[in-house]
């Protein structure tokens, strides 16, 4: 709160903003060449390419300034710019591979509620507090013992590779539904059987 309240924040806010140009800048000139998708979304700030190039920028102007001032704002900004980054890959990845499924849809608003949380445990400080907790908490399965942390784990592991198969997935299914010298059925047939071969894999890799 202190180093908030010292003129250097507005340095920092300065730095913020000019990250925030350039990330703006670099996501609308990309954008020209494939106007939608996963990295760009439907209007460009809500895809995936720019939070990301938010985040590497804000990082990168961490680095250069940390010699120079006692950073607040930037410490802020990072996990806050991290969380919206993972909210956005899981969302876009989720409505690119089903985009019409209701199920999907509630799956995302319990990432995103997720996600914030975790953050604010993690600003608050109360975040080891809360995973020792989880881990107190144990089960004794087929003679091992398990606890709510190493399950709360598992399950957000496997979810980082079913997300990454499926974005590989929906890159690949672009790729074909764009070979126009290949039938529209054969094309379909294929983005399909790629999907579920690569759940599958993601699936066995998870486990």
């Amino acid at each position: 709160i202190d180093a908030i309240t010292r003129p250097s924040a507005l340095a920092e806010l300065a730095a913020l903003a000019v990250c925030l140009g350039l990330a703006w800048g670099i996501v609308r000139l990309a954008r020209r060449h494939r106007p939608s998708g996963i990295l760009f979304g439907e209007r460009g700030f809500d895809g995936v390419l720019f939070p990301l190039l938010m985040l590497g920028l804000t990082l990168l102007a961490r680095w250069l300034l940390a010699p120079q001032l006692p950073l607040a704002m930037l410490k802020l900004a990072v996990p806050i710019l991290a969380s919206l980054a993972i909210i956005r890959v899981v969302v876009r990845v989720l409505h690119v591979a089903f985009p019409t499924s209701l199920l999907v849809r509630a799956l995302e608003r319990t990432v995103s509620w997720l996600v914030w949380i975790g953050l604010v445990l993690w600003l608050t400080d109360l975040l080891p507090l809360a995973l020792a907790e989880m881990d107190a908490i144990k089960w004794h399965i087929a003679g091992s013992a398990v606890s709510l942390r190493s399950l709360v784990e598992g399950a957000l592991s496997a979810m980082v590779v079913l997300v990454l198969m499926l974005w590989l997935s929906a890159s690949i299914e672009s790729r074909l539904m764009a070979a126009d010298r290949v039938n529209l059925s054969v094309r379909k047939m294929m983005a399909n059987a790629t999907r579920a071969l690569l759940l599958l894999v993601g699936l066995l890799l998870a486990l």
